[in-house]
């Protein structure tokens, strides 16, 4: 009897054991998978708060991107475009100093032979050409200004240089030169203002009509007579 009752205290002893074990086991998986619970629980709150931010920010997002872009475009153009012109002026300027270098050059080479001749002979008539030269050379002047800033598209004052070269070009007897820049005066003053183009005058002490005055001193034409109407009625018509 006493044995039987050893045999089977191990037994229970075994059966107590396994059954701690399976306990402890099943609190170790409930308290995991509570954690996994927890976490997954944190990760939706996270995701669901990241994912309404998101939907707040990005619209403010593109807005400021919508605004940005076309200011940034524009300020980029002008900043080219600043360039490109001062590049432009600059070629211009070049060229047309370049082109009344070569200018002077061809006209002295062209009347120095003339003067060498006349020298010895009547002062008069040395001083009366070099008189038509300079006369010459700053009509060509006034003239090729006027081209140049009627290609900046500067009506005011390409008007103005036309204009000046007209009595020099008629003191010189460049009659085809003097009507062709009394047309082109007369164009760029369809685009000019009247404050404008007498505003070019106040350094030099004239003014338009002492111009057109000096014109109407030499002897013109019927052709060129109404080029002068013309250009008097431009002037009285302008803003």
């Amino acid at each position: 009897m006493l044995l039987q009752v050893l045999k089977v205290v191990p037994s229970a002893k075994v059966d107590t054991i396994a059954q701690i074990k399976y306990i402890h086991d099943t609190i170790k998986v409930a308290a995991k998978e509570v954690d996994t619970l927890e976490l997954i629980n944190k990760v939706d709150i996270f995701y669901n708060n990241a994912w309404t931010k998101l939907v707040i920010i990005l619209p403010v997002l593109i807005g400021v991107v919508a605004v940005l872009i076309p200011f940034l475009t524009a300020q980029y153009q002008k900043r080219e475009m600043k360039h490109s012109e001062a590049k432009l002026l600059a070629d211009i300027e070049k060229k047309n100093k370049e082109e009344l270098d070569s200018l002077r050059n061809d006209l002295k080479g062209e009347y120095e032979a003339s003067l060498e001749q006349l020298m010895s002979a009547n002062a008069n008539a040395i001083s009366l050409l070099e008189k038509n030269l300079n006369a010459l050379i700053q009509a060509e002047v006034k003239y090729t200004q006027g081209q140049f800033y009627a290609s900046l598209e500067d009506p005011n004052v390409a008007a103005v240089n036309f204009l000046y070269s007209i009595p020099l070009f008629f003191s010189i007897n460049k009659v085809q030169s003097a009507s062709i820049a009394m047309q082109n005066c007369s164009n760029q003053l369809l685009k000019a203002n009247k404050d404008g183009i007498q505003e070019e005058f106040k350094d030099d002490k004239t003014s338009f009509e002492e111009q057109i005055r000096s014109i109407k001193s030499f002897n013109l034409n019927a052709e060129h007579e109404k080029l002068i109407s013309d250009l008097e009625k431009s002037f009285v018509n302008l803003a």
